[in-house]
């Protein structure tokens, strides 16, 4: 069971040959995150469009990535908004979720399960016809797009489609 109390939504899928089981959610996101995160990502608005990547299984997933040794959360999220999309944030990105990263088969980690840290941020620059960072020998994306925010609840999978429901809500919340 996750550190989550109560979970927005929970997803078995596989990632690979690994079943794995997501849970998403708010409940204490910003101290699980920042303890056992070990992956950033965020869900980027640029007016009424969302930032997406499209990995090289057809999935489309907001833009991050694990963290280097040594480099804190909000570090790698800058390093992979320009690895995955070539795009770089307006300062203030705000940390709003957690999901849970579990493998139902496999021993468990005695420290727990690893999180994923999500942020909400607005984009500032995108690098045009962006096709992947040529350093990056692991590129795993190979698309990226600003898509209406209409559409981009279409292509993603349900765990992000929550995401994105979840940080436009909280972006009206903060507006008020």
């Amino acid at each position: 069971m996750t550190g989550l109390t109560m979970p927005w939504i929970e997803e078995e899928t596989r990632w690979g040959h690994r079943r794995v089981r997501l849970s998403a959610g708010p409940s204490d996101a910003d101290r699980i995150a920042l303890v056992r995160g070990k992956s950033a990502h965020a869900v980027v608005f640029a007016g009424r469009s969302v930032l997406l990547v499209r990995a090289q299984n057809g999935d489309w997933h907001f833009p991050g990535g694990r963290t280097d040794p040594g480099e804190t959360l909000d570090q790698a999220l800058t390093r992979e908004m320009v690895e995955e999309a070539g795009a770089t944030l307006r300062p203030g990105p705000e940390l709003f979720a957690a999901v849970c990263v579990e493998f139902p088969e496999e021993t468990r980690d005695p420290q727990g399960d690893p999180y994923t840290a999500y942020y909400i941020a607005d984009l500032d620059t995108l690098t045009p016809e962006y096709a992947g960072d040529p350093a990056c020998a692991e590129q795993q994306i190979t698309e990226r797009r600003l898509v209406p925010l209409e559409d981009a609840l279409a292509l993603l999978r349900p765990l992000n489609r929550r995401l994105l429901k979840e940080a436009l809500a909280w972006r009206q919340c903060a507006a008020m």
